[in-house]
């Protein structure tokens, strides 16, 4: 779904389902034992935050030039593991300093709000919209394989 969101509006589908997980995951410290609204919260939450790592994913192989890729998405990957890392031992200290469940929640909510704000910045970078709007251009310009351009009918 958020994959989708990215072919037709690009890094503002993310965004998107970053803004709907912030709040989300915030409110989880809140709502208590009620079984009905935490559910509802951690699956929407989980459908923004996956969705939006699976879009950001895909995001990372557009955004380096062909012959370097491979190194740049494989970087990417490995500095967003720091994060899978550092998260838990952050978390678990503040459990040790005694932070109460709303607080903690809302710390959680933290990076996925930075996460959101630098990928608005980065959709508004003008290397990235060049690149958007050259492959664009290049895949109006060359004939499908499905339907050949002497055929006279395209997709």
């Amino acid at each position: 779904m958020v994959g989708r969101l990215l072919d037709r509006i690009g890094t503002l589908g993310i965004v998107a389902a970053f803004l709907v997980a912030v709040p989300c995951i915030a409110a989880l410290g809140h709502v208590g034992t009620n079984e009905t609204p935490l559910m509802a919260l951690v699956i929407v939450a989980g459908f923004c935050i996956i969705g939006g790592q699976v879009g950001i994913n895909a995001l990372a192989g557009t955004l380096y030039p062909t012959y370097m890729r491979s190194t740049g998405t494989g970087w990417a990957f490995g500095v967003g593991r720091i994060g899978s890392i550092l998260g838990p031992m952050v978390g678990g200290q503040l459990l040790a300093f005694g932070l109460p469940l709303g607080m903690l929640f809302a710390a959680a909510s933290t990076p996925v709000l930075i996460s959101a704000g630098a990928l608005f910045f980065l959709g508004r970078l003008p290397i990235l919209r060049n690149r958007a709007a050259g492959v664009a251009a290049a895949s109006s310009a060359m004939p499908s394989p499905l339907y050949p351009a002497s055929e006279g009918h395209r997709p």
